[in-house]
């Protein structure tokens, strides 16, 4: 299975040491039949240098940087068009890869290891399928 991982991102240092960590214990694909797609805004916490570090160890990695606005305050409804941007970004560097598969996953997200696999049970071709998750903290 070729697979494609996207996301956007910044300033996320704080986060994706773990998520490399969660990525690895998915046990989803060879290493070397991963690509790795980063729609990077550019920061200052060195964000970068982790997705450059970390994501060597994979067999594609495209890290494009984007210049658009960022936003301090997820209660600002005007970043929506941002991410909308940083989002359809991704669809097109995926395009550019030989993927089966691709797997929109922030990096502020994390699993148990190996429960993405049930994911790719249940897909197939010319569908999609999500996880559910709980942004709420409820259960």
């Amino acid at each position: 299975m070729k697979l494609t991982i996207g996301q956007p991102g910044f300033e996320r240092a704080w986060c994706l040491p773990r998520w490399f960590d969660c990525l690895e214990q998915q046990n989803l694909a060879p290493k070397e039949d991963i690509t790795l797609c980063f729609a990077y805004s550019k920061g200052f916490d060195g964000t970068y240098d982790v997705l450059r570090r970390r994501g060597e160890e994979y067999g594609n990695l495209m890290i494009y940087e984007y210049d658009l606005p960022t936003y301090s305050h997820r209660e600002d409804m005007t970043r929506f068009h941002a991410l909308t941007t940083l989002r359809n970004s991704l669809l097109d560097m995926v395009k550019e890869t030989d993927a089966d598969y691709f797997l929109s996953w922030d990096n502020d997200i994390v699993f148990w290891p190996e429960r993405l696999q049930k994911l790719f049970e249940v897909a197939g071709p010319d569908r999609s399928v999500g996880a559910l998750m709980d942004m709420g903290g409820q259960d």
